[in-house]
């Protein structure tokens, strides 16, 4: 999202993303107890080389980041990760996680970068019953009806939880009444867009038209010229490099400042708004992670992160791995606490992979940079969500909070049973 990474800088990430990393030994352990501790071995794959590698590149130097923090350690404990490229293929998910369980011998996993490759982990992680923290690749609406017990989405979400809100306000805050919808084509897309048009439409607006751009789209004009022009406002959710191509072809076809543009935390994302222009002030997005958040925890990520990436912004992608990593940190701080030695930590997590998620759900989790969050008993993120202004600011795109969404579950204002009923959000659900 970035830019595009050179031949020589591709070459460099897939050399460093098969290998076997070490993060930070620290300062030297004092003697005794830290000295004989196991090393905790985490597996993490992203797709270091694809469309979306800058991106995967951040999420793995935030990871790293809270464990050099931390003195190279999690809980107290030496740390190991195991950074695999699955180049955006599903397949590949597949067989470097099981490369991972069945030959790195990893204690638990971290991970996935898009749904579709977490999706294609579930199966290999249910039969190993191994523990997933997961990361960004954890939102999606499937994992509602897969329950699983091993998979913790504390560090993010579900894709309609966060813009069930952002429905809601549309209709009854801002009076939109007609909406058409672009939503990229896979299940990211499909649940984002899914969630604003369930919320839209119990609140009295109506979808008139949806468009589904496939992923890596080059060139938008066949999609924008799509959206009817008497709608109060469009809604989209595009990832990656294709945020700012939907929005350069919104603003040339002469939509941008007539017909209102909101969407998904992508498209208020710093890796997207970064390529904005000016005229693109006015742009809403729904989103768990902005750099305007004040927390104090939210400003030291930004300050410590810059520091790290050579003055880079953050974005989610990058805190959703932070958060991950924190979130290890700390559920083995608590096993500790409940009587496990800390020789047997890493052991412990990988026979008891179900007692080590449920456990998650008992932790302190109010310092992650963006909310304080809780966890729901279905292990889902219970946080609050931003609603994001893009604005000029001495001639450049910068975003501001225009309104705070507190406490958000994955029900938002539905009866838990009406959700749990529903299909799967995709391009048959809502019917139209």
């Amino acid at each position: 999202m970035r830019g595009r990474i050179t031949s020589a800088i591709t070459a460099a990430l897939v050399v460093a993303a098969a290998a076997v990393v070490l993060v930070g030994s620290g300062s030297a352990a004092p003697r005794g107890r830290a000295a004989s501790l196991p090393t905790l071995r985490i597996g993490t794959v992203l797709p270091f080389t694809s469309g979306l590698a800058t991106s995967a590149r951040e999420m793995q130097t935030a990871f790293n980041l809270y464990i050099k923090q931390h003195g190279g350690k999690l809980g107290g404990l030496p740390v190991k990760v195991f950074y695999e490229d699955s180049q955006e293929n599903p397949a590949l998910d597949v067989t470097l996680t099981k490369k991972l369980v069945q030959q790195e011998n990893v204690h638990l996993l971290a991970g996935a970068m898009l749904a579709f490759e977490g999706l294609a982990m579930v199966p290999t992680i249910t039969k190993s019953k191994i523990a997933l923290v997961g990361m960004s690749g954890v939102t999606a609406d499937e994992y509602r009806k897969i329950r699983s017990p091993y998979i913790s989405l504390a560090a993010k979400h579900m894709p309609d939880q966060e813009e069930f809100p952002l429905g809601t306000y549309a209709a009854k805050t801002l009076h939109y009444k007609k909406a058409a919808v672009v939503c990229q084509d896979y299940a990211w897309g499909w649940q984002t867009c899914g969630g604003f048009e369930y919320a839209f439409e119990h609140a009295g607006g109506q979808i008139v038209k949806k468009i589904y751009p496939p992923l890596n789209t080059t060139d938008y004009s066949p999609y924008v010229t799509q959206i009817p022009h008497d709608v109060d406002v469009v809604y989209c959710t595009t990832v990656g490099p294709d945020v700012p191509r939907f929005v350069k072809a919104y603003s040339d076809f002469g939509l941008m400042g007539k017909v209102p543009l909101i969407g998904s935390e992508d498209l208020v994302a710093a890796d997207a708004y970064r390529y904005y222009t000016t005229q693109d002030a006015g742009i809403l997005g729904s989103t768990p992670f902005t750099t305007a958040i004040k927390r104090p925890q939210m400003q030291a990520y930004v300050k410590a992160y810059e520091a790290a990436s050579g003055g880079k912004a953050p974005t989610f992608w990058g805190e959703a791995a932070y958060s991950a990593a924190l979130i290890i940190d700390k559920t083995i701080a608590k096993l500790e606490a409940s009587g496990i030695a800390p020789a047997s930590i890493p052991d412990y997590i990988r026979k008891n992979a179900a007692k080590f998620i449920a456990t998650i759900r008992t932790v302190d989790l109010s310092d992650i940079p963006s909310s304080p969050v809780k966890v729901d008993p279905y292990n889902v993120a219970i946080r609050n969500f931003y609603l994001v202004k893009l604005v000029n600011q001495d001639g450049k795109i910068a975003p501001q909070v225009v309104h705070t969404f507190k406490n958000v579950s994955e029900f938002w204002i539905f009866p838990p049973k009406q959700i749990l009923a529903l299909p799967v959000f995709s391009k048959s659900f809502p019917p139209h």
